[in-house]
């Protein structure tokens, strides 16, 4: 069974309009690659990784790094970099 990211996604701000991608005749919300900021929620679902092998990937260079974000004590991901590093695993071209 997949799990969305949108189901496991808390804040319904991060991801792309449902309704925007189905007025363009698209199926898949990511269809719209739409730039915004992903929370760790967010980057896990869609990686399938843990907090730990996330934050170690990012000390080691191999993925993405978070940036700060609504002052001091919030982070979170550029959603394009992240569907880049996805494909980049899958061996697709991003």
């Amino acid at each position: 069974m997949a799990v969305s990211v949108e189901s496991t996604c808390r804040s319904k701000w991060l991801l792309p309009n449902v309704e925007a991608t189905t007025e363009l005749g698209g199926d898949d919300v990511r269809s719209l690659s739409r730039r915004s900021i992903w929370r760790l929620p967010t980057v896990k679902a869609a990686t399938g990784l843990g907090r730990t092998k996330i934050y170690g990937l990012m000390n080691e260079g191999r993925f993405p790094k978070s940036r700060r974000i609504a002052g001091a004590h919030a982070v979170g991901w550029d959603s394009l970099e992240i569907e880049a590093w996805i494909a980049q695993q899958l061996g697709e071209v991003a």
